[in-house]
């Protein structure tokens, strides 16, 4: 199972920190929504890129335990039951 998450982990930081400039880039055209959060909130930034990563190790580890609960998860093997 760390084999899974391992390799998924590195795609997954990357995919958050594109994520994290991207939203820093597009952060002037949200200064005119109403929301109540301005448009550079650190703690919103820093909730949501650790709330994604979360998800995308959940979707990472979930299929290997589904598929084998008990014994050690081979990572291949795993992948190629989805």
């Amino acid at each position: 199972m760390a084999g899974v998450a391992g390799t998924d982990q590195g795609l997954s930081l990357a995919v958050v920190g594109v994520g994290l400039v991207a939203s820093a880039m597009a952060a002037p055209a949200l200064r005119g929504l109403p929301f109540g959060i301005a448009a550079n909130d650190a703690v919103t930034y820093v909730a949501v890129a650790v709330l994604l990563f979360a998800i995308a190790m959940l979707a990472a580890i979930l299929p290997a335990l589904a598929r084998n609960p008990r014994r050690a998860v081979d990572c291949s093997e795993a992948r190629r039951v989805e």
